[in-house]
């Protein structure tokens, strides 16, 4: 058995599930600080990676771990927002956010969400990762 890691996922990940809603013309990203880098994973990346080594696992390769990260970038939100508006010509208004903010924002919109949508702690989550 492998139990596969990933990053916050690339496609999805760019949306307003996040709190980082690219359909709006100009987006506020709320971004934590300090700023610490962020696991992304495409796709692409995770379902090559998954579809090799269940393969080398069933060719009964010995030298796969029981647990894989799997990622593309580590990159902070600040910077990953950068490379959207250098990859789309957009502007991204940014607001930046200490722990304490950003829990209080999340504290806010949380009665608003379904069970279980976890998109808008995000963020939060950030914040409280040890560099």
């Amino acid at each position: 058995m492998i139990a596969v890691y990933n990053g916050l996922l690339l496609e999805m990940s760019f949306s307003a599930w996040l709190g980082i809603d690219s359909s709006i013309k100009v987006p506020t990203w709320s971004i934590p600080t300090p700023s610490k880098p962020v696991a992304f994973t495409s796709f692409a990346d995770l379902g090559s990676f998954v579809l090799s080594a269940t393969l080398q696992a069933f060719d009964g390769a010995a030298d796969i771990p029981s647990r894989i990260r799997v990622y593309s970038d580590l990159i902070s939100i600040d910077d990953a927002a950068t490379k959207w508006e250098q990859a789309t010509g957009g502007t991204i208004a940014r607001t930046y956010l200490d722990e304490t903010a950003l829990a209080a924002k999340y504290d806010e919109i949380k009665p608003t969400l379904a069970v279980g949508m976890l998109g808008p702690a995000i963020p939060l989550l950030i914040s409280q990762v040890s560099s």
